[in-house]
């Protein structure tokens, strides 16, 4: 008795102790909330340990068989042991159904997510196309100012050419009243020798007419000034509204950088929470799992503790009692195949937990994979992203410098036409010389009466008119030379609208399948560049071919020039008086004008070159500009 006693107490003693364990694991998880079914579990196991034990303790205290205790306690063991099997059992089904029913929430979760986002891309795209709109608007403003402003230029031509012919008209009419009014005192000369001071009233009249003349020539240089500072204030206002179309293009731009942004941070918050989430799941399935597998070895060897227990009393029970062996063999044979039966779940649940666990690494495995993916995905949305920001810093470099051009042309050009007024000036006054030159050689010629001076007139005069028709003869080349150079960069111009146009087109496509895919991005930006090149060689021969130009209307200018000032030093040459000074003076007269209408027509083919290079660096620039606007 006394050896059974000590077996009881030892083995209420082990059932204690793996209780005790087993209530501290069930309590720590309790504690973080984490294992519920373990904490219900270690509510219901030591209770039932705790009961065998003081069962054990008070059989072996108040003397009673062990038996009886055995057979008791065996009843109810497998009872216990069933309901807390069913207990557990119930806990996981319900654990895996809510595992089932949050499954499909994330996914629903996950699709809300999507179509939020598909949502919202519709949505950032149509404000893109809201914005290039609006930038195509005031775009197509500055075609219609621009197709106006070259209407009203080749109105003022006309207008200008009109008034230089009615000009060409008059001096012709001037100058035969001229040579009228001087024929008729030489005829009258040798008869009536006092009338010089009635004759010398026509001569006033004449330099009257003269004057009147040259201001009139003034005042139609006041009025290309006029036209000319219009055209700057025009300019000045085209320039404004580049600038505010280059703003709406710059604010796009920064709206697609936050949209960028907000990506970017959307994406890594996702990995962050998907790394968190898959982190926190695979440490919480690893604790739990370590946990049932500690409490599964724990009870399996309290259970084969108690087998031995059962094994050693039944053998001591055989030698005690030789009727009741029996039976009592049997009870413990069957209570150690439930005991085997219970083992060999227990060793299935922990099979089981080490599949799961397995799954889960495996799964946390392909989260990783799928992280790394986006992660790459993400590496190279930013570096196209880098590219945008380049190419866009480029081009608004490139207006800053065709800015700076626009100004330094427009600088330029005030100061040309404060060098054209100043050298009308210049003109006038040296005409105005000349005048009084003319009028006192042709007195000392009228006072000393020399024929040979007026033979060499003459011979100057015809020289002087043969140099004329020269001049006039070149400078209708060089007009018919500009008038096919002015058609060939029409058809230069028209070709790169239509450039241009199509560069357009290729733009509205490839914005309206840039959130397709990332990969044709690459095409897009090589094609855009070809483009660009392309447009950059036609300018650069236009300009050249331009500048050509303006470099042979200003030799011809100097050609000119050099000419009026031979003819002005033959003029003043031939200062010697003649008897017959009147017929001298009015061929000098006629040879100023028409050295003059030389230079006039010389001046206003060159004005008309320059104003048409203008016109076409601003076209150039306009171009130039729409598609740095395009392409932001």
């Amino acid at each position: 008795m006394d050896a059974d006693s000590e077996k009881a107490s030892d083995t209420a003693g082990g059932a204690a102790i793996a209780a005790s364990d087993d209530a501290a694991v069930a309590a720590a998880g309790a504690a973080a909330g984490k294992l519920p079914h373990v904490a219900e579990y270690a509510a219901s196991a030591p209770a039932a340990a705790v009961d065998s034990a003081a069962g054990a303790g008070a059989a072996s205290a108040g003397g009673e068989p062990v038996d009886q205790q055995t057979e008791q306690r065996l009843e109810q063991a497998p009872a216990q042991q069933e309901q807390q099997q069913e207990q557990q059992l119930q806990e996981q089904q319900q654990q895996l159904h809510q595992q089932n029913h949050e499954l499909p929430n994330e996914r629903q979760g996950g699709q809300q997510q999507e179509q939020q986002q598909q949502h919202w891309d519709v949505q950032q795209q149509l404000q893109h196309s809201n914005i290039a709109q609006l930038c195509e608007q005031p775009q197509a403003k500055e075609i219609q100012q621009t197709a106006t402003h070259q209407q009203d230029m080749q109105q003022q031509e006309q207008s200008q050419e009109d008034q230089q012919q009615h000009s060409d008209h008059l001096q012709q009419h001037g100058g035969d009243d001229e040579l009228r009014q001087l024929q008729q005192p030489e005829q009258q000369q040798d008869l009536l020798p006092g009338r010089q001071q009635q004759q010398q009233q026509p001569r006033d009249h004449d330099d009257e007419h003269l004057l009147s003349q040259l201001k009139q020539q003034c005042h139609e240089l006041q009025q290309q000034l006029q036209l000319r500072e219009g055209q700057l204030t025009r300019q000045a206002e085209q320039l404004s509204l580049l600038e505010a179309a280059a703003a709406a293009a710059a604010d796009g731009r920064a709206q697609l950088e936050g949209v960028v942004l907000q990506l970017t941070a959307r994406n890594e918050q996702l990995v962050m929470r998907a790394s968190r989430v898959s982190q926190q799941e695979l440490a919480e399935v690893q604790q739990e799992a370590s946990e049932r597998l500690a409490a599964a070895e724990r009870k399996v060897f309290a259970l084969m503790k108690e087998r031995d227990a059962l094994k050693r009393a039944a053998a001591a029970g055989v030698a005690a009692a030789a009727g009741d062996a029996p039976d009592t063999q049997r009870r413990l044979e069957a209570e150690l195949k439930k005991k085997d039966e219970l083992v060999a779940q227990l060793m299935e649940e922990g099979q089981k937990l080490s599949r799961r666990q397995l799954e889960l690494e495996g799964s946390v495995k392909r989260l990783r994979a799928s992280l790394k993916a986006s992660d790459a995905e993400r590496d190279k949305l930013g570096a196209l992203l880098a590219a945008g920001t380049a190419e866009a810093e480029g081009l608004r470099r490139g207006r800053a410098r065709a800015e700076r051009d626009l100004a330094a042309a427009v600088e330029a050009g005030r100061q040309e036409v404060e060098a054209a007024r100043l050298a009308g000036q210049e003109q006038l006054m040296a005409a105005r010389a000349e005048q009084a030159a003319a009028q006192a050689s042709a007195a000392e010629a009228a006072a000393e009466g020399l024929s040979e001076s007026l033979r060499a007139a003459e011979t100057r005069c015809a020289a002087l008119a043969e140099t004329v028709a020269e001049l006039q003869e070149a400078l209708e080349r060089q007009r018919t030379a500009a008038d096919s150079r002015e058609e060939s960069l029409r058809q230069d111009l028209a070709d790169l609208a239509r450039r241009a146009q199509a560069a357009e087109l290729r733009h509205q496509e490839l914005s309206a399948k840039l959130p397709e895919a990332t990969r044709p991005l690459l095409r897009q930006i090589s094609a855009l560049q070809d483009a660009s090149s392309t447009q950059a060689q036609a300018w650069a021969g236009a300009e050249r071919s331009l500048t050509a130009r303006v470099h042979e209307a200003q030799a011809a200018a100097a050609a000119a020039a050099e000419r009026q000032r031979d003819a002005e030093q033959q003029l003043e040459a031939m200062q010697v008086g003649t008897p017959q000074a009147p017929r001298a003076y009015a061929c000098v007269v006629r040879c100023l004008l028409a050295v003059r209408r030389a230079a006039l027509a010389t001046a206003s083919a060159w004005r008309k070159s320059r104003r048409h290079s203008g016109s076409c660096s601003r076209t150039r620039r306009y171009y130039s500009h729409a598609s740095c606007t395009r392409l932001c």
